[in-house]
């Protein structure tokens, strides 16, 4: 019997629901996580015996992106109606509060502050939006930060990216962080949940502690400023969601 412990970190404590988890641990083989993030804290608090806790990685079809899609990096910059050379640092997500997105608004504010060749993107929808628009009009960043909405063509708008990040405040693992990566894009992104585990600091971005956004945003600007050693990294990302990310290997 193979069991899954999954989203309950974001539900509040429940004693009475913990009691009966552990208790259920006892009639099972196997307990699988996602990240070894995961595994090690519920380990460490006594909710499952570490002979029985497996990682068992979200897997993604990487059929989407097998061949970049050179065009879309024009065809997306053409959409926005800006100029082919502006750099975009973008993420893909839903717009949700533990996403942590307006940070990446304060970002853009910062960034536009001391260069004028970068726009932030913010692709898909969420019971955030609403807020994450008003702030964009607040700092009056219409100019800066473009929310497209939600996207079907997902792997069209990563390969447009020159940076993808994550600045969320907590996550299990992220698929659009492994899908981002197969799509051979430098990644910035807070340390939370399997992030470490799909990118490897300094070889394929950076894994940046939660609540150092100054932090984030000079190693969001290396890659934009370094793009042999970004394309180099994001070589590298792909690799290991190749080898350690696709649906096929996962299963096996």
């Amino acid at each position: 019997v193979l069991n899954t412990r999954h989203g309950m970190a974001d539900m509040p404590y429940d004693h009475r629901r913990e009691q009966i988890y552990r208790a259920s641990v006892t009639f099972l083989h196997r307990v699988a996580f996602v990240c070894h993030r995961a595994l090690d804290f519920s380990v460490s608090k006594g909710l499952v015996p570490r002979r029985k806790a497996i990682v068992v990685y979200n897997g993604v079809d990487m059929a989407p992106y097998r061949v970049l899609d050179a065009d879309g990096y024009v065809d997306v910059r053409r959409e926005l109606a800006l100029p082919p050379a502006t750099k975009l640092v973008g993420t893909v997500c839903r717009l949700t509060a533990a996403k942590d997105l307006p940070s990446m608004v304060r970002m853009a504010q910062q960034a536009r502050a001391r260069r004028d060749d970068v726009v932030f993107v913010i692709v898909g929808a969420g019971e955030e939006e609403a807020s994450i628009r008003a702030l964009v009009r607040e700092l009056a960043l219409e100019d800066v930060v473009r929310l497209p909405g939600r996207r079907s063509d997902v792997a069209r708008w990563l390969s447009a990216f020159d940076v993808f990040v994550m600045t969320s405040l907590s996550e299990g693992m992220s698929l659009a962080l492994i899908e981002a990566a197969a799509e051979a894009r430098p990644i910035v992104t807070t340390d939370v949940g399997g992030s470490g585990d799909v990118v490897l600091d300094g070889v394929s971005g950076f894994v940046v502690p939660v609540g150092e956004p100054a932090l984030f945003l000079e190693r969001v600007e290396y890659l934009l400023d370094h793009p042999a050693e970004a394309a180099a990294m994001g070589a590298a990302g792909r690799e290991r969601a190749l080898t350690a990310f696709d649906i096929d290997s996962t299963c096996e």
